[in-house]
Order: structure tokens, then sequence, then C-alpha cells
């Protein structure tokens, strides 16, 4: 099958690209032609970088660009540029099925901002005609509520797609109340092994007792537990505008992961590295670290609230990780059973 991804692959942040990789990854080792539609929102992409340049961020410009040469590396996609939803009219009868996902692809706030004077409905699938599969996979809207302005619009999108699946709960239930079936599935880098991930010569030996990575400024809860950990440790790593392969590296070399980031626990769980997540202040983003972490029995390892007794638990208890590895085989058997289903069959 010839299969075009639909992304947030342009995105200056590790999990967005990575979950990219392994989608295609592992759709072209079970043989399919695959390359990621090279959609890349021209408004979007520059409204980021003038705000990078409004608040003096210039660390993301060097982010960036290790990124950049990441994708050029790993990342198959295609020849074309689709700089708005217009021109993606144009990947029509390109593509056997289009895959839009995972991450969170059907955010509000890209309908609204995407484009000037308009809404756009770009990984909704809006530009497709119905000689191309739509299927959805992992997706996630990044919010707890579809905005009312919106249902209508995005339940027309949806009910011609041939298969739904999301990421986590939240999603799932406004789906649900709109009239549209979905499955909860795991993101496309848990599809992957560890050795996938192997972009720079293995290093056996822990390097630091603690990779902090961190998601978001004035997260108050976040400093508390950073300050408290890094009073009493003393090798300790920061992650400041890595590459992905450093980044990579950095977790999977640590001792313990700090981080507020549903990528970051994901890694740290593909490597077997012990961690402690800290929810997210003041967004409605945190369901799917939630819905993640109860699957596999590991919800005890966040906490929303600073407690050092807790934290000292969490820091003291080992992951027994044949338990874990066990029921992530089981929703990796099930995300495949998806993906086998949705791209073979027809509707």
């Amino acid at each position: 099958m010839k299969i075009g991804i639909i992304t947030f692959h342009w995105a200056t942040n590790y999990g967005a690209v990575l979950q990219a990789y392994a989608l295609q990854s592992y759709l072209s080792e079970q043989g399919h032609d695959v390359e990621i539609i090279n959609y890349r929102p021209l408004r979007n992409i520059i409204l980021q970088r003038m705000t990078w340049i409004k608040n003096l961020s210039f660390g993301s410009f060097a982010k960036e660009r290790k990124l950049k040469r990441f994708r050029r590396k790993n990342l198959i996609t295609s020849k074309k540029v689709y700089s708005s939803n217009k021109a993606l009219i144009k990947a029509n009868n390109v593509y056997d099925v289009i895959i839009c996902g995972s991450d969170q692809v059907w955010n509000m706030s890209f309908i609204q901002y995407a484009e000037k004077n308009k809404l756009t409905f770009s990984y909704y699938l809006d530009f497709l005609n119905d000689k191309t599969k739509k299927v959805a996979y992992a997706a996630s809207f990044g919010t707890n509520e579809i905005t009312a302005r919106f249902k209508s619009k995005i339940k027309e999108c949806l009910s011609n797609f041939a298969s739904i699946s999301v990421r986590e709960n939240s999603a799932k239930k406004m789906l649900c109340d709109i009239g549209i079936e979905s499955k909860i599935v795991v993101d496309p880098t848990l599809l992957l092994q560890a050795n996938n991930y192997n972009f720079l010569p293995n290093n056996a030996k822990k390097e630091h007792d603690l990779f902090v990575y961190r998601l978001h400024k004035n997260q108050c809860l976040f400093d508390k537990v950073e300050s408290y950990l890094t009073s009493t440790i003393n090798s300790v790593k920061t992650s400041k505008n890595m590459s992905i392969e450093h980044w990579l590296q950095s977790i999977k070399n640590s001792n313990f992961v700090l981080t507020n980031s549903f990528h970051g626990i994901v890694f740290s769980m593909i490597f077997k590295v012990p961690f402690l997540s800290v929810l997210v202040e003041g967004s409605d983003m945190n369901d799917r670290i939630l819905t993640l972490l109860s699957s596999v029995g590991l919800q005890e390892r966040c906490i929303n609230e600073f407690d050092k007794d807790i934290i000292d638990k969490i820091m003291k208890t080992p992951i027994l990780w044949e338990d874990v590895l066990d029921k992530l085989m089981k929703l990796k058997e099930e995300a495949k059973d998806f993906l086998s289903s949705a791209i073979v069959d027809r509707k």
C-alpha cells in the first residue's frame, strides 16, 4: 500500500519528530510504501519563529537546526511541500491511505490560527476526496473538550474516516459525545523496540544519576520537585536544546528521570529507566500521561502536589519492568492489529 502520514513532524519538539519517525518506520517494516506528507503550515511556523524572537528564545533556533538535521537523515518526506490547506488538495489520488497522527493533530488552537482568516481542518483530512482511505492513529486533541463552534465540522470530517484511534481516554469520550467511535492505542513510539532508537554508539555505563527534562515555563510544582531532588543528587543532567540523538542517549544513560513530558515518560519506559512524572500545571494535556501510566500500572509514579514523603517513596520504589513490559506488549499488539485492519480492510 502507498501510505501517506500527516502529522506534526515539523514541530520543534523531540516527541513530535520521534512519533513521526516511529510510525513511518513501523509501517515500512510491514512492507508498505510510506512517506510523510511534507505539510508545513507556513503561517503557523512563522508565528512560532516570531514568538521565539519576541521572547529572546534563541536557543530554540539552535534546537530546530538539530531537529532539521535529524528529519533530513531519518524521515522520508514527500518531495512536494504543502504550505496550506488549499495546497494539500494536490495530495489527492497520490496515496491509497492517509493516516493522520499521532500527536495533538486535532488541537483547537491549530484550527483557529494555522491560517489567516480561515479555519483549518487539514489534520481532519478535509482536503481529501472519497478515493483515498482516511485513518487516524493515536490522534489527540490536547484538551478535554471540543469547542462548540467546531463540533459539527469535526463530526462531518471524522464521519468519513474508515478507522479512528486516539491516544487518551478523554479523546475517546469527546468523540463518543459527538457520535464518533474510536479505539485507544499506544503512541507510535511504543511500536518500535529500544534498539530502533540507537542513533549514537551505545554506552552501557550510566553517565548521570538524574536526567531532568521539562516542558513549559512557570511550572512551580516542577521547580520545587527539581530543587528537592537536585539538592540530594550529585550527578544531574538537564536538557538544553539537545539534538534528538543526545536527548535519547541522556534518558538511556541515566539512573533516574524527572519529567513532565509524555514522551519523556515513554522513552524512560522504552529504555527501562525509573522515572517520576510531574503533571503540567494549568494544562488540559495531562490525560495522555494518566491514560498511559494507568494502562501499565505505574500511575503512582505521577504527582500533582509537592510531598517529600511521596517523592522519596517513588525514588526508592523499583519498577517491576517484567510486569510493565508484559502489559505494554499486549497494548502494542492491539495497536498493531488496529493498523493492520485499518489499512487493509475496505470500507
